[in-house]
């Protein structure tokens, strides 16, 4: 059985502040084979607000950098599979040191069994 999955996620950042955040747990006997992610920066981040997709430490998106922008929306294709337990997860920072900066995330993918 094959169930399209999307995932979202507002993300909300203090001033200077950096780490990482769970925002999705593969079920036990399970696979997610991401397909997709869509980041929308609203107008007034400067480009401040950096994020990465990870599967569990490892980075998986983008490749090399961060993703980033203002007003604008970043979208890309994803082909990787999370086996079961395994958590998706965003490392953000932000390089302002003194006001928040947020971004919507949208992530789709199918759980197979």
């Amino acid at each position: 059985m094959k169930n399209v999955i999307s995932v979202a996620y507002h993300l909300s950042v203090s001033g200077g502040a950096s780490g990482t955040v769970s925002i999705y747990s593969v079920p036990g006997a399970r696979k997610l084979k991401l397909k997709s992610i869509r980041v929308s920066f609203p107008a007034g981040t400067y480009s401040e607000l950096k994020i990465a997709l990870m599967r569990g430490i490892e980075k998986i998106f983008p490749v090399e950098g961060e993703v980033r922008g203002d007003n604008e929306v970043v979208e890309a294709e994803v082909d990787e599979e999370l086996s079961s337990g395994s958590t998706l997860r965003i490392a953000y920072e932000n390089t302002n040191a003194t006001q928040t900066r947020e971004c919507e995330i949208l992530i789709t993918g199918v759980l197979d069994e």
